[in-house]
């Protein structure tokens, strides 16, 4: 069924979700050649009210797409054996698969199907603020990628610091679950010269018992000395951490004169 006639000559796209995105209504002309004056004015108001309101499928379309193009690109088995073969060497899947880091990062948090089961990574992308656009959990249950806060003693903040370079950290949370992470900076392409360039750090880990076969474990000793970090100190009960900025949620700050502690902040519970 055609769309109907909007007044003065201009076809009216329906209401629905996958026609009120913005990307539609600049890749269709539907203006006719016979409209009475200010007609065009009047539809061409009404189409640009429409396209700024954010269209669900139009949102979710991008984020379900994703994961396709990476199955299509690094098909399940292959990219499995590929994992298996180099020790998860993101570096050699990298040139193998022709993918971004990336991508082959959140490709290896999906490695679960029955029967042909990798190691159970876990991805986040965090921009330098800190602030996370990117929570893929997978199998880990690391607390690491859900937790509100971050901890400034956990390399992935000193990506930064090094772009392109990754950096390789054994760190153990309060709880005891220790986890062999990786990361390295990120920079989306496609900005137009002069433009500000987005950059991001990825975080990858998995479970220190369990990395043994990565290469980028090679000179670790997992049983051994790791990086005592929490989930942000709102979060985090350890004691005389020299990076505290503020106590825990329910603690009260202790102000002591005449003592000098590693941390400046001390909280009632120490």
């Amino acid at each position: 069924m055609p769309p109907p006639p909007c007044r003065g000559g201009l076809e009216e796209l329906p209401q629905s979700p996958a026609n009120v995105s913005a990307d539609v209504f600049r890749s269709r002309s539907l203006i006719s050649s016979a409209r009475p004056a200010g007609a065009t004015d009047r539809c061409g108001q009404s189409l640009r009210k429409h396209a700024r309101q954010p269209s669900p499928i139009g949102i979710a379309l991008p984020a379900r797409s994703k994961p396709l193009a990476a199955a299509l690109m690094m098909p399940y088995a292959r990219f499995l054996r590929g994992c298996e073969t180099t020790g998860y060497d993101i570096e050699l899947l990298q040139r193998r698969f022709g993918a971004g880091f990336e991508q082959v990062a959140h490709r290896l948090t999906t490695l679960q199907r029955v029967g042909a089961r990798g190691l159970p990574f876990f991805m986040i992308r965090i921009d330098r603020a800190g602030q996370a656009s990117k929570r893929y959990p997978g199998a880990s249950g690391a607390a690491l990628v859900e937790a509100d806060g971050r901890c400034p003693l956990w390399r992935l903040h000193h990506a930064f610091d090094r772009p392109g370079s990754l950096m390789v950290q054994l760190v153990e949370l309060e709880d005891g679950a220790r986890w062999l992470t990786m990361a390295r900076t990120v920079t989306p392409q496609g900005s137009r010269f002069g433009a500000v360039h987005a950059e991001f750090a990825i975080g990858l880990g998995v479970a220190a018992a369990q990395a043994g076969v990565l290469a980028a474990a090679s000179g670790f000793d997992l049983a051994g000395r790791a990086m005592p970090i929490g989930l942000g100190c709102r979060a985090c009960f350890r004691n005389d951490c020299p990076q505290r900025s503020v106590a825990p949620a329910g603690r009260a700050l202790l102000i002591n004169e005449r003592e000098r502690r590693t941390s400046a902040l001390t909280f009632a519970g120490d």
